[in-house]
């Protein structure tokens, strides 16, 4: 009886592996297509961004692009502290969030 039920629990442990490892392969997919879109775009972004005078508008658009890059390069970096490193990237992704909202609007 105890052997099916350590089968069981190694069942749903392979699971949540297989799960958590899908996630973090999607997640470096996103990342990879956040850095290929930056490259792509970078001509513009010095022309039309970085050539004028720092105003709001300039400040807001480098915390939205580069913060994202930096919330996505943190959620990809292996953490001892496993409770601390979601505390700051839940933070961060609010941060950005509103932000984002804040350049739409």
């Amino acid at each position: 009886m105890s052997n099916s039920s350590q089968d069981s629990d190694d069942s749903i442990e392979a699971q949540q592996i297989q799960i958590f490892d899908t996630g973090f392969h999607i997640l470096l997919a996103c990342v990879s297509f956040y850095c290929y879109d930056c490259l792509v775009t970078i001509d513009k972004e010095i022309h039309n961004v970085w050539s004028r005078k720092w105003n709001l508008t300039t400040w807001i658009f480098a915390a939205n692009r580069y913060g994202t890059l930096a919330l996505m390069i943190l959620q990809i970096l292996p953490t001892p502290d496993y409770t601390t490193s979601c505390v700051v990237e839940l933070y961060l992704g609010y941060v950005f969030t509103l932000l984002q909202f804040i350049v739409a609007a």
